[in-house]
């Protein structure tokens, strides 16, 4: 009976929450009037792009200027006519925070006047922004255009130009204990920063996801001319070009990318030319993966391009390099987990050694490359193409061509590792000067083809070109 009884009370008790209307929370739209962005605001009837964010974040019409905020997501829009929001009285705490999930999802210019930040998120709120353009952003601090404490940064169509901070991440900065960063078809030019992250600097948890956007001319003192992430994420269809990392020390580098330690990156379909280090050491040309993080390359282009590409690829005609005396690795350096699938590696220079890599990984099942082709790169110490150093460092190549590449010594690949070594499979090594493969311990597996005595393999190409040319691309 009293199992029953029970019974019965739960089933009643189920029937009335099927009776409870759901209610649906709604945010509000909120119009700014003006241009101008005085700090601290003023009420004159006149809405402005701070008030209306403040009002958001309180979900109060703590400004009456404007529309109250709402429980739910408040959209920000913009009166015919505001083509440009301006921080005209911004200092170095000229930054709107933004505490509350909040959209823009309209054309529109927004700009720091060199003088200030543009937004600060924090108490887990997810800003998202669409169509905008960011500029002239700046801070003593980290992230000229977003600092983010906490919370959640969407990016879909933007265009994100001309910002500075001092520090970390000339646009973009991400601290706090996890974040997330999700980036759409956007741009990102001419951002400088005074340390690491050109346009951006995240070394927290959570993730960042790029996709079919570009990097062009950033700039970081030391490491990441573009990125400097130690997170999790993936870079897909992206381009990279022209970016800069000066790197002073044998620990800085990545001329377009900084992968910092404990990093579980993916990058697939995307392009790198063009990135330079410049520093004494600076290392790793287009890519710095640091000890301790994990990179998979697939489908992927380092380099000048011999055969016509569609836009915005067809501007990829400059070389990866590392340009300082003692930089190494033109298109990578790596110290950990890298995994090469189907990329090409052409026309990279080193100053020093690895005209296209430099390895300093332990493992040989940690850093490979399959697939992958690796021609026409130089290096004027050790290593045309690849160069392997330290104690008991190792890297394998599966199905892989090797050809024209030239170095001080050992054109094509470069062992200087006493206790480690290069293991090849179904690989053609063909034509590298000078010498295909110098070093020791360069191990054939099986089934590899080269020219010369240099390298161990299967079969000696006695005479022809192994060189694939006249290629043409068809894209549909």
């Amino acid at each position: 009976m009293v199992r029953l009884r029970l019974s019965g009370i739960l089933l009643i008790f189920m029937l009335v929450l099927t009776l409870v209307p759901v209610t649906t929370v709604y945010g509000a739209t909120i119009e700014v009037e003006v241009g101008t962005d005085p700090n601290p605001p003023v009420t004159d009837g006149n809405c402005t792009l701070r008030e209306a964010i403040e009002n958001a974040n309180d979900d109060l019409p703590t400004w009456t200027d404007c529309t109250s905020g709402a429980a739910g997501v408040d959209t920000i829009t913009f009166k015919a006519g505001v083509t440009k929001v301006t921080w005209t009285n911004g200092t170095q705490t000229g930054e709107i925070f933004v505490d509350e999930n909040l959209n823009i999802a309209q054309p529109i210019i927004l700009d720091g006047g060199g003088v200030s930040r543009l937004f600060r998120i924090a108490s887990d709120a997810t800003l998202t922004m669409a169509n905008v353009t960011m500029q002239n952003g700046f801070t003593l601090g980290a992230g000229g255009v977003i600092l983010i404490d906490s919370g959640e940064l969407v990016l879909v169509n933007c265009n994100v130009k001309d910002n500075e901070a001092e520090g970390t991440g000339g646009a973009i900065a991400a601290f706090g204990s996890e974040n997330n960063v999700d980036i759409t078809n956007c741009n990102f030019e001419n951002n400088i920063a005074g340390t690491d992250g050109g346009a951006i600097s995240k070394i927290t948890n959570g993730e960042m996801n790029i996709t079919t956007s570009k990097f062009v001319d950033n700039k970081a003192d030391n490491s990441g001319g573009a990125i400097h992430t130690g997170g999790v994420g993936t870079i897909t269809a992206t381009m990279f070009k022209d970016n800069k990392a000066k790197g002073d020390l044998d620990t800085e580098g990545g001329g377009a990318i900084f992968f910092a330690n404990s990093a579980q990156f993916n990058i697939v379909a995307s392009a790198f030319a063009g990135n330079q280090t410049s520093g004494t050491d600076g290392r790793g040309g287009a890519i710095f993966n640091a000890f301790g993080s994990t990179l998979a390359i697939e489908y992927s282009h380092f380099g000048t391009t011999p055969i016509p590409l569609p836009a915005p690829f067809d501007s990829l005609t400059a070389a990866n390099e590392t340009l300082g005396a003692e930089g190494i690795g033109g298109a990578i350096y790596n110290r950990d987990e890298l995994a090469i699938l189907g990329s090409s590696f052409i026309g990279n220079k080193s100053a020093k050694d690895g005209g296209a890599i430099a390895n300093d990984s332990v493992d040989s099942d940690n850093a490979f490359a399959a697939n992958s082709t690796f021609h026409n790169n130089v290096a004027a110490g050790k290593g045309g193409a690849i160069y392997l150093f330290n104690f008991n460092r190792e890297i394998s190549l599966y199905n892989s061509t090797v050809s024209k590449n030239t170095g001080g010594n050992g054109g094509g690949i470069f062992n200087d590792s006493s206790a480690g070594g290069v293991r090849l499979l179904n690989t053609i090594i063909f034509n590298n000067d000078d010498v295909n493969c110098a070093g020791t311990n360069v191990g054939n597996i099986a089934n590899n083809l080269l020219t010369g005595e240099a390298c161990p393999a299967d079969t000696t190409i006695l005479e022809g070109d192994a060189d694939l040319e006249a290629l043409e691309l068809v894209f549909s």
